[in-house]
């Protein structure tokens, strides 16, 4: 039985408490790196004031929690506890007991810090358990909802036969193209790292936190091995970069950004290869996060839905999982601390750094970017690469249509090339468009074809030219370039 809770000041993972601490969040799988006390360094570093609360049984540590609170000068603001509490969850009696001891000691904390709430975000799956049925669901996620999780637990090479064939290939690609990928746990990494991150925003329209906040990133979770800037280079330069935290039995993909440079070498195939291969000698699955995306999508996985498509274990998606914000709602009895009622916090509007330190635009903002394109919410790289693709067909593959083919199926020939080219867009993730290779195979498919219809191209020789056309194309999507293997896989024996 729960006895009591004990306020933990000065932390330090190295210490007894810290490490028993560390030893507890580690093992959780509802909690983090977040309730880490690395994390809670990087946090000091931003300015933020850190609450450590344990829930005691007898001499045994068993629970308890980490509260992130903006900088003392800000105002007013929220407890927030990202991947926590740390209870039991699995036992429901338990884990409500644990958290009904910490709740008093966090409102008494409360005026101190000047808080008039407390949002917690284990990782939980499904609907809110009851718990938490003193919290309401928050109106927005500081950490995705959704994240994917790939399963590091099988051989690297069993891990690269599960993906796209085209996957496979383009990881090999690179490396014949001399991208090499090095690793880094000190601020030096943190030039190419941030350039690169702001490339990446200039190019796709999200917010990059400054420089300082990686400098601050890296210095507090370099040192101890749980944070690590890694690069793919060529000839000496950076063509892509990503920041992968490690923790527990999980390693999340933070931060990253791909130049737009030499997007023919496949670096970014590189490094995400990379980023599996380290990863799997320190956990047992990767989780793709990404925190960066300022515009709304139709799907919460927008971002990373490409990763899905090109990483699969035999045939299936990675695995999904949910993961909930609550509030404690505020009180009616007007007292200070956790249950009093309140205006919301100044500077806490979206648009404003929000007291997690994440950026986010607007909705006013947001919306008036987006009505002002041309092309509504459409974003402008869609619309360029549409553009290309659409360049591609008519001036690079329609020209090995034989000449005295009609007009019916030069149409069909730009419609089954478009379409074939979108799906290697979405199933296979290839944004960077066909290179010189794929508009040479794809030139030879349309002159195969024709030749395969002989010369009655408006009678029996049309419905062979369809046929011929698409089954070349579909096995171009589904199966080319597989392995190390070039040429068109059918009659491989």
């Amino acid at each position: 039985m729960y006895v009591d809770t004990e306020m933990l000041a000065d932390l330090a993972p190295a210490g007894r408490a810290g490490a028993a601490w560390e030893q507890l969040v580690a093992a959780s799988p509802e909690g983090g790196a977040f309730q880490s006390l690395h994390w809670a360094r990087f946090k000091r570093r931003q300015g933020c004031r850190v609450l450590a609360l344990a829930v005691i049984d007898g001499a045994a540590l068993v629970g308890g929690v980490l509260c992130y609170a903006a900088p003392a000068a800000s105002g007013s603001s929220l407890f927030f506890a990202p991947e926590g509490p740390i209870l039991p969850w699995a036992d429901e009696e338990r884990a409500r007991r644990a958290l009904g001891l910490l709740l008093p000691p966090l409102e008494q904390a409360a005026a101190a810090h000047d808080a008039v709430g407390l949002r917690v975000e284990p990782r939980l799956s499904g609907p809110r358990p009851r718990t938490l049925r003193l919290f309401r669901r928050a109106p927005s996620d500081v950490v995705p909802r959704e994240t994917l999780y790939l399963d590091l637990t099988p051989r690297p090479d069993a891990i690269l036969a599960a993906m796209h064939p085209k996957t496979r290939y383009n990881i090999r690609l690179a490396a014949r193209h001399g991208v090499h990928v090095r690793e880094d746990r000190t601020v030096a990494a943190v030039a190419p790292l941030h350039g690169l991150l702001c490339e990446a925003a200039a190019r796709d329209g999200f917010f990059v936190e400054p420089r300082s906040t990686f400098d601050a990133l890296v210095e507090s979770l370099g040192p101890a091995g749980i944070g690590r800037v890694l690069l793919a280079e060529r000839d000496g330069e950076a063509l892509g970069a990503l920041f992968l935290l490690t923790y527990g039995g999980r390693a999340t993909y933070l931060y990253g950004g791909v130049s737009g440079r030499q997007r023919h070498v496949m670096a970014g195939y590189a490094l995400q290869w990379a980023a599996i291969t380290a990863a799997r000698c320190r956990v047992s699955c990767l989780r793709p996060l990404r925190l960066r995306a300022a515009r709304p999508a139709r799907s919460p996985l927008r971002g990373i839905l490409s990763l899905q498509a090109r990483i699969r274990r035999h045939g299936r998606p990675l695995h999904r999982r949910a993961r909930l914000s609550f509030h404690r709602p505020p009180g009616r009895d007007g007292r200070r601390g956790l249950g009093r009622k309140h205006a919301p916090a100044r500077g806490t509007r979206r648009g404003l750094r929000s007291r997690d330190g994440i950026t986010r635009m607007g909705p006013g903002e947001e919306t008036a970017m987006m009505t002002d394109r041309q092309n509504g919410r459409i974003p402008a790289a869609t619309v360029a690469l549409y553009r290309d693709l659409i360049a591609v067909v008519q001036d690079d593959i329609l020209g090995a249509l034989p000449a005295h083919m009609g007009a019916a199926l030069r149409s069909f020939t730009v419609e089954a090339l478009l379409d074939i080219l979108l799906q290697d867009l979405i199933v296979n993730g290839n944004a960077e468009g066909p290179g010189p290779a794929d508009i040479a195979d794809l030139r030879s498919f349309v002159a195969l074809a024709a030749a395969l219809a002989e010369q009655d191209h408006d009678r029996e020789g049309m419905p062979v030219y369809r046929a011929a056309l698409r089954g070349l194309l579909r096995d171009w999507l589904e199966n080319w370039n597989a392995g190390d293997v070039t040429g068109p896989p059918l009659g491989r024996g």
